[in-house]
């Protein structure tokens, strides 16, 4: 997909339909493609708690690939199919803070720390974080088209907290006052904590 400008919001065309797609359609793309791929995550834990086949660290890297190739995979949808400098590191940069949890995570596992439920609930949140790398993309690529505002839209699931709600009231604000869904913050400055964490599903919109 590439991008067209329209009045008031960002939009795509898939060039193979030569058809555009509406932002909120592309977001569900990426709900859709989660959610799928969480489904992936705990049966390599399935794997690993049964002893079968996998041991921490083989899950360990096959969770780290994992991980890679979805921010690559979002921030290449946030941006219309293709990726500059400035996304490549910023996703490097994002990816670094994930795999560092992501050790943490594995050793805990390895020591016999977490139940689980509480390895499900981890693995399903470590997928979600790389909802940010579509956000953080298309965050520049609005910026960068003239857009100046932005509006943060609560979506009301289960993951939707007192902070996400509040923004969701505010109104169009200036483009940069809030962060990336997904990235366990609401607001950027004053930073405000998103209380879903990386389970946050809320979305935004620009003009």
């Amino acid at each position: 997909m590439a991008y067209v400008l329209s009045p008031g919001e960002l939009e795509f065309v898939d060039l193979a339909a030569n058809e555009r797609v509406p932002l909120e359609r592309v977001a569900d793309l990426v709900d859709e493609l989660l959610e799928e791929t969480e489904e992936e995550a705990i049966a390599l834990l399935a794997d690993l708690i049964a002893e079968e086949r996998i041991t921490v660290g083989e899950w360990k890297e096959t969770m780290a690939a994992l991980l890679k190739f979805l921010f690559i995979a979002l921030a290449l949808l946030g941006g219309g199919g293709e990726l500059r400098g400035a996304d490549v590191a910023d996703i490097e940069a994002r990816l670094a803070v994930q795999y560092g949890y992501l050790d943490r995570f594995a050793d805990e596992i390895a020591r016999g720390e977490l139940g689980r439920g509480q390895i499900e609930r981890r693995a399903r949140m470590y997928v979600n974080s790389t909802r940010q790398g579509y956000w953080s993309v298309l965050d520049r690529r609005a910026r960068e088209a003239g857009y100046s505002q932005e509006r943060w839209y609560a979506i009301g699931d289960a993951n939707t907290c007192n902070s996400c709600m509040e923004a969701g009231l505010e109104g169009w604000m200036p483009l940069g006052t809030y962060a990336e869904p997904g990235s366990g913050f609401v607001r950027r400055n004053p930073t405000t904590l998103c209380a879903g964490l990386t389970n946050c599903r809320c979305r935004k919109v620009y003009r």
